[in-house]
């Protein structure tokens, strides 16, 4: 037995060494010494139990670690060459993920690869069974036993998984210092097929989710977080629902509409004021501007036709003199940089 000796017990994480000392000949006082062996850099701790916590800086270091001890008559040490390894993390695995319900059993989209540090010195993969958790005495000895571990044992670094469940694995590196993770895996539900009804002049998603992919004759037209659209062209519309993790719905049924106002194509968005009168009218119609210009005005139904149109040249007070059927009407007024638009009334 020799006359003096040290055991240590480390963690992988933090590549935190807890050493005891041991000695034969009743020492009194006790000394370690931490070296890296590259640059010589040097610590001392006292007592004949210590606690040191190496740097790796996420390469592999060796360090010589030498235990003293003394008894005032006799003096003897040991020195030990250390590999410190990078830290295992943990975590390592990464995040809790998911993926979308396939819309039928063909397709197939979800594939993800797992992966642990390099180099390491053997791997045991996993999937939903529990693990056992390593034992470790005061000694510093630590034993897990194999057989306590459930599932696919393998030496790949990488394990390519495709279905909801809950992964694991364990990783021995080589100083023998063992590691777990686990890792969830969820299928999430696509949003049921959604439809398209009419409120007043807007489209409606008879569905809520996190956002509406609205399409126009079977092409993406926007986007919107609200259920509600304001169709701008009259055509085929449809919409797609999207759900807080980005599953998609399938297509509802196309909605024909009518009765979308006609875009105003080429005029900036800045509104144009004037003033209408009278209004409820005949027919007969007075439209004032803030200035003399020219002037393009519509007269639209509320089912996007156009009913009358006539321009307007140097003049502020513009007239209309037009048979239009009771109801409601779209008057819009457009300069050459403005437009701007106001609800009418035909008795």
């Amino acid at each position: 037995h020799p006359a003096v000796d040290f055991k240590y017990e480390e963690d992988c994480r933090s590549n935190e060494y807890q050493f005891w000392g041991e000695d034969t000949f009743e020492a009194t006082s006790f000394s370690w010494r931490f070296v890296t062996v590259t640059s010589q850099e040097s610590v001392v701790r006292s007592g004949k139990n210590a606690m040191f916590t190496f740097k790796s800086d996420g390469l592999e270091t060796k360090y010589e670690v030498t235990f003293i001890a003394s008894n005032g008559t006799k003096r003897d040490s040991v020195t030990k060459t250390l590999t410190i390894r990078p830290k295992i993390k943990p975590n390592f695995l990464g995040r809790d993920t998911f993926y979308c319900e396939p819309f039928d059993s063909v397709q197939d989209d979800f594939e993800l690869t797992l992966k642990v540090p390099n180099d390491m010195h053997c791997i045991h993969w996993g999937m939903n069974n529990p693990v056992s958790e390593p034992f470790s005495n005061p000694r510093g000895d630590t034993t897990v036993g194999y057989e306590n571990f459930y599932g696919h044992i393998t030496d790949n670094q990488t394990y390519t998984v495709d279905t909801a469940g809950v992964y694991l694995v364990r990783i021995t590196n080589k100083a023998f210092c063992r590691a777990y993770d686990t890792l969830t895996v969820r299928e999430m539900p696509n949003p049921q097929k959604p439809s398209v009804q009419r409120v007043g002049q807007e489209l409606e998603s008879n569905t809520t989710a996190a956002e509406y992919r609205w399409y126009f004759n079977g092409t993406l037209d926007t986007t919107k977080n609200t259920r509600l659209l304001t169709p701008l062209k009259n055509g085929n519309w449809q919409v797609q629902l999207i759900s807080e993790y980005g599953c998609e719905s399938e297509l509802s049924d196309s909605f024909s509409v009518g009765f979308a106002s006609i875009e105003d194509v080429g005029f900036k968005t800045n509104n144009l004021t004037f003033k209408v009168f009278p209004n409820p009218s005949d027919g007969n119609i007075s439209i004032k501007v803030s200035k003399e210009g020219t002037y393009s005005i519509q007269i639209i139904d509320l089912n996007g036709k156009l009913i009358h149109s006539q321009e307007s040249h140097n003049s502020s007070l513009i007239t209309i003199n037009e048979r239009l059927a009771t109801g409601n009407y779209t008057l819009k007024v457009k300069s050459s940089t403005k437009s701007g638009s106001q609800l009418i009334t035909i008795y």
